[in-house]
Parts: C-alpha cells; structure tokens; sequence
C-alpha cells in the first residue's frame, strides 16, 4: 500500500492534493481519512513565533547610538 500524508483545509467541501503528488494520484480511487490538525501528532516541530525566538537573544552586536540613529544606519549613513 502506498500512503501520503499532508495538511489541507477543506473548502466548500474540495481538499486539494499538493501539486507533488497530483500527477501520480490524478484518476485513481483513493480513501481518505479526515483527522483534525490538533488531534493528529505532530510529525515536524512547530516553528517558533518571533516573539519566541526574540526572547532568545541575550545581546546585540551594534553600535551604541545604534537606537538614537537607527534611520541613518538603515539608510547606510553611518556617520551620522
């Protein structure tokens, strides 16, 4: 038995099959099996929000007046 699992969110009823694996599924009598996302066990981590990944940071690397002239370093006007 050859299986595929992936993620998708029904509408109007129609689930679409990712483009990888259409063409080798295209015509054939298949069976599916709707599970909720939550119910089912991740296989992948979930990927952390910024927020998260933000509180991570110990120090910044930058310039001292980094935060008084942040437009002139982002517009590459570093003697500011």
């Amino acid at each position: 038995m050859q299986a595929i699992e992936f993620n998708a969110t029904p509408h109007g009823g129609m689930l679409l099959i990712p483009e990888i694996y259409r063409q080798q599924w295209e015509g054939l009598a298949v069976r599916v099996i709707l599970l909720p996302a939550d119910e089912v066990a991740p296989t992948t981590p979930k990927p952390k929000t910024l927020l998260e990944r933000l509180r991570t940071v110990e120090k910044i690397n930058a310039a001292p007046d980094l935060s008084d002239n942040h437009d002139a370093y982002v517009l590459g006007q570093t003697d500011a």
